[in-house]
């Protein structure tokens, strides 16, 4: 399956027993260096799919957060 964490949908279709393994690629730049950034990056993503907020751990958050309601057990454990 894939999906957009930050998205209800997600929710919604997650499997009974839930996911045993989630697997993202989250933003993690600091909005700060977003002006910094090689021009070369900047060019070849958007901002969207690179800036994680101020500490760049935004999307990181929601996802580990969003894991405990479509994480499987065995997900939890590890």
């Amino acid at each position: 399956m894939h999906g957009c964490v930050s998205a209800p949908e997600v929710l919604k279709v997650a499997p009974a027993q839930g996911f045993d393994l989630i697997v993202s690629n989250p933003p993690y730049i600091k909005t700060c260096e977003w002006e910094v950034l090689q021009p070369e990056v900047k060019a070849w993503e958007s901002r969207e799919a690179l800036d994680g907020g101020e500490d760049g751990l935004d999307v990181v958050r929601m996802i580990l957060s969003s894991s405990l309601s479509v994480g499987s057990p065995a997900l939890h454990e590890h």
